[in-house]
């Protein structure tokens, strides 16, 4: 069965014949449509230098209002087969605000057809002049059939003997070879913002001098400053602009709003609900049946996609030197984002995207009754966006809940539901100096490998069902740092056991020794090998390469807590991951041989170390290593 959703109260199962059936009928219909509608626009090259029209756009409330357009000229080729018609918008408002974050897909009429969407700006420009997306660019991506593919942050596409979706394990649900990102193949930790940095290396369509997509800003509401200031370092590279206005209106000023969309009036991307709201705003340029294009200009070019759309009232723009915007605010969450493209984003009012729900909770000695403490949210299902948000999502919740300058020891317990009855258990703990609005130790929290880990692996279609995070917050200074190691014989004995000292500074200056057993191995008889002492959260243990996205979870709970001194004796030896084992302290000859026998497409091998744990309740920083010289025969 798959969890896409039909209308808006209840779902209806629908088999895979059945979905691709609707799919085609939808592309179909949006074809018919679009050849109907063909004498309602107007195309480029009948559009000259001169011409007057009007534009519509929401600048109070929820009903959209003309604003005239007059037609500078065409510029050929802006984009790969994609031109830009520029205009002037003659306006006492826009007059004063030049280009408008918010206004973009605004729809624009020349002799009463339908030209395309307010989309383009100068940075800095002194004149009302902005670039329109042809419309014909935009319904080409409307007419646009979905591949099934989608759906697969939703849930795996079913097949007509699968009696439990989220068991379905058909090639169908293998995902195919040609990701944006690249996958997720092994243990390697990721933090929160990793995929969103991959994304930003991605061509955007942004120029220094030239005409630049109208910034979408993002509504935010029960944000901290912290979280705000956070989500709006990663996600200024797209375009996207965060900005603190009110929660979603429970009264809009007219009903449109709250029954649907239509040209010209504001509509929004739901990042974010619940306890927080955010929210990307723009306009509708045109709706046919079902679909509508908007924007004029991609999101975050991310092709296809699943994520809520909702109605939205616009409550002021802000005209502004620096930056003029509309303050927004949703009302009724409305249909799904399907397309991302570069002209334009496509929505479908009669599809409802699955969200994650996540709870956050701040458990934390000085909370008072009167502080939120417990955090309920729905987060879009997004490869890029999801670990960002719900990391700025657990800033927020530390910052409202358990505010502090004073350095903290954060420990979470987390709960994590993916598809296929996984669920996984982590607890980590992290140090933050400065207080909770420190974001560096928290991202990078395994929470976020898992996620990466759900999304981005090779092996089989997984979604997140939820998240659930409980941070025990402790204002303290109990940490301490690795400042030598030392033992009382550089030479010793093969098959000896040797005593090494490693002297702690706590944060008080104050110093002592830890005493440490070591074995040294007959093996290491006539050469040479190091002691390395490290914080556990800096050693990784030797994992298999997996075979599986159980695999690769099971990897996440082999760790070793910052709390724990770690004493790692590197051995004149070397072993081999292979898939799902790992063959340890191989003869220089056998691993040769193994070598040239596995896997090329990553290195196997590593150096060998055998290690002892030493259990402590301060986060410890630093290392530091000794090297020993192993006698030929024992004395």
């Amino acid at each position: 069965m798959s969890r896409i959703q039909l209308g808006f109260h209840r779902r209806i199962p629908i088999a895979q014949g059945a979905l691709l059936g609707i799919f085609v009928l939808l592309a179909s219909v949006g074809q018919t449509a679009l050849g109907r509608s063909e004498d309602d626009t107007i195309a480029v090259k009948d559009i000259k230098p001169g011409m007057k029209g009007f534009g519509l756009s929401v600048f109070r409330g929820t009903r959209p209002e003309r604003f005239d357009v007059e037609v500078i000229d065409i510029l050929p080729n802006f984009r790969p087969g994609q031109d830009i018609i520029l205009v002037r918008t003659p306006h006492p408002l826009l007059d004063q605000t030049q280009a408008v974050a918010g206004m973009s897909g605004s729809p624009i009429y020349l002799e009463g057809r339908l030209a395309g969407a307010y989309a383009y700006g100068w940075p800095f420009g002194k004149e009302p002049i902005v670039g329109v997306t042809p419309i014909a660019n935009m319904l080409s991506e409307l007419a646009r059939p979905i591949d099934p593919e989608i759906w697969r942050i939703l849930g795996p596409v079913p097949t007509k003997t699968t009696q439990d979706p989220t068991r379905a394990r058909d090639k169908a649900s293998k995902p195919k070879k040609h990701a944006s990102l690249p996958f997720y193949r092994d243990h390697q930790p990721r933090d929160a913002s990793w995929a969103l940095r991959m994304l930003a290396r991605e061509p955007q369509f942004t120029s220094a001098v030239g005409p630049t997509p109208a910034l979408t800003p993002i509504m935010l509401s029960g944000m901290d400053d912290a979280a705000a200031k956070l989500l709006a370092k990663e996600l200024s590279p797209f375009g996207l602009v965060p900005m603190q206005a009110g929660g979603a209106s429970t009264t809009p000023r007219t009903s449109m709003a709250a029954a649907g969309y239509e040209n010209g009036s504001a509509i929004g991307v739901q990042l974010i609900g619940g306890d927080i709201s955010a929210t990307a705003v723009g306009t509708v340029t045109h709706v046919q049946g079902r679909r509508l294009v908007a924007f004029g200009h991609p999101m975050m070019n991310a092709g296809q996609t699943a994520m809520p759309t909702t109605t939205a009232e616009i409550v002021h723009v802000l005209a502004s030197l620096q930056r003029s915007f509309k303050m927004a605010r949703p009302v009724k969450t409305l249909g799904a984002m399907i397309q991302d493209r570069q002209s334009t984003i496509v929505v479908d009012a009669k599809l409802k995207a699955a969200t994650i729900p996540v709870r956050i909770q701040v458990h934390e000695q000085q909370t008072t009754a009167e502080l939120k403490n417990t955090w309920n949210l729905e987060l879009a299902s997004n490869r890029s966006l999801t670990p960002i948000l719900l990391f700025s999502a657990m800033i927020n919740a530390l910052q409202a809940s358990a505010a502090d300058r004073s350095d903290a020891v954060v420990r979470a317990e987390t709960l994590i539901k993916l598809s296929g009855d996984r669920k996984l258990q982590l607890s980590d703990v992290t140090y933050m100096p400065g207080g909770t609005g420190n974001p560096f130790g928290l991202s990078a929290m395994r929470l976020f490998s898992a996620v990466e880990a759900a999304y981005g692996n090779p092996f089989e279609r997984t979604y997140l069902d939820s998240v659930e995070v409980d941070l025990y917050v402790r204002v303290s200074d109990e940490i301490a740092e690795i400042i030598n190691v030392r033992v009382p014989y550089r030479e010793v004995d093969p098959g000896a056991d040797v005593t090494a000292y490693i002297t702690l500074r706590d944060f008080n200056g104050s110093e002592r020794d830890v005493a440490a057993t070591i074995h040294v191995p007959k093996s290491a008889a006539g050469q040479h090998i190091e002691l390395q002492i490290d914080s556990g959260d800096n050693v990784k243990p030797e994992l298999p390469r997996p075979r599986s996205v159980d695999d690769l979870l099971d990897g996440l709970k082999a760790f070793y807590s910052p709390t724990s001194l770690i004493v790692s004796t590197k051995l004149p030896s070397s072993g081999l991951r292979m898939r799902g084992y790992v063959v340890p302290r191989l003869p220089d000859s056998v691993l040769s041989s193994l070598n040239t026998q596995s896997e090329s497409d990553s290195s196997p091998t590593f150096s060998d170390y055998a290690r002892t744990e030493i259990p402590g309740h301060q986060v410890l920083q630093g290392s530091a290593k000794v090297q020993l010289d192993v006698r030929e025969q024992a004395q």
